[in-house]
């Protein structure tokens, strides 16, 4: 399997227009549609205005070949220059099964089963930056009420920083985690006086738990540390939350020490009926 991370430094102002050129050349539908295509998305990364990141993941040198060949990539090479300044590509080459943390995503039911949350000691190992913000697009693109999109994220790499919050937080996840995410969210209310924060951050933080283990990560939910010695309060002075916004939950995660497994959960029976209970 090939999996390319793609980053394109763009021309000063120029992400506007040169998302609409790929639009309009379907670049990235026409990609997936191809033989042997296992993903391919473009992205827009958090830390910069005029960067794109793309991830293609092909089942074989073969496919990407063929690719390269296609009428929408030679469309994509001959406009790219009057937008792109630079163009950084790392390539990877992995077995299917060893492959997580190369960028493959996993089947989706696979990522369900295989989710579980991590307390343990994570790996002193950075996560790359590529890896960071799939994770976070996955909570961006969660489903959202009215769309109102009410929850944000604070992604906490810096040392000091992570260092503080674990002396808030004394567990072994967030005191050896490389990343600690911090899903923060808003009342926004509709016409009806109708709001969602709640369900907002739920749905986001679920899709970040599944991101990470789609990437062969591991991390842990947390909330209810927060309500514990001003927790929170202490948090969002440290991040300088605007005020009207509050942290719903504290995400460490990294590649696991002691990797583990989901509990088990009670059968299909037990939990579920169709169409009402006996």
């Amino acid at each position: 399997m090939i999996i390319l991370h793609v980053t394109y430094q763009l021309k000063e102002s120029c992400y506007e227009e040169f998302t609409k050129i790929l639009n309009g050349l379907q670049v990235e539908k026409k990609s997936r549609q191809e033989k042997g295509n296992i993903d391919y998305s473009y992205y827009r990364p958090i830390s910069g205005k005029d960067e794109m990141m793309l991830v293609e993941v092909w089942e074989d040198e073969d496919s990407l070949k063929a690719h390269q060949q296609s009428e929408h990539f030679k469309e994509l090479v001959e406009i790219k220059g009057d937008y792109v300044k630079e163009t950084k590509i790392q390539k990877f080459v992995a077995a299917r099964e060893n492959a997580c943390l190369k960028g493959e995503a996993m089947n989706f039911f696979e990522v369900v089963k295989k989710r579980y949350s991590y307390r343990d000691t994570f790996k002193s190992e950075p996560v790359p930056k590529e890896d960071i913000e799939r994770i976070i697009m996955a909570g961006i693109q969660a489903p959202s009420g009215y769309n109102f999109q009410s929850t944000s994220f604070v992604i906490i790499t810096d040392d000091a920083m992570r260092k503080q919050i674990g002396e808030w937080i004394p567990t072994n996840a967030v005191q050896t985690a490389p990343v600690i995410i911090l899903a923060v969210s808003e009342v926004i209310r509709a016409d009806t006086g109708a709001y969602f924060d709640m369900e907002d951050y739920s749905a986001s933080a679920e899709n970040i738990m599944l991101a990470i283990t789609a990437l062969g990560y591991a991390g842990v939910w947390m909330n209810g540390v927060l309500g514990r010695d001003n927790c929170e309060r202490k948090l969002a002075k440290l991040v300088n939350v605007p005020e009207g916004k509050t942290i719903r939950a504290v995400i460490p995660f990294g590649i696991p020490v002691y990797p583990g497994e989901q509990k088990e959960k009670k059968s299909f029976a037990e939990r579920a009926v169709y169409n009402c209970f006996k």
